[in-house]
């Protein structure tokens, strides 16, 4: 059995999107966090994609595009401007 070993948790911000795991060989298995729905994706057909790797644990990952709310709590903009939230930024 390993040793217990120290994680350093740093901050991850941002979108993770198609995790794939390879044996280096020709065994590719996906890394399905959510629920996959491809119906919106083929006309007719199916998504052809390699078998999933089985039930994957999460801890504090939201589905979705997650932004910070940089509008509040004070409104950056001035001279009578609206505020919009873009992708951890504003306009």
């Amino acid at each position: 059995m390993p040793s217990p070993t120290t994680v350093s948790h740093s901050r991850f911000k941002g979108v993770i999107q198609d995790v794939q795991i390879s044996d280096g060989r020709n065994v590719t298995r996906i890394v399905e966090f959510f629920d996959l729905d491809f119906s919106s994706e083929s006309e007719g057909g199916e998504v052809s994609r390699p078998p999933a790797i089985g039930r994957v644990s999460l801890f504090q990952v939201r589905k979705g595009v997650v932004s910070d709310d940089t509008c509040s709590p004070e409104d950056p903009c001035r001279n009578g401007g609206t505020c919009t939230v873009t992708w951890n930024d504003y306009q």
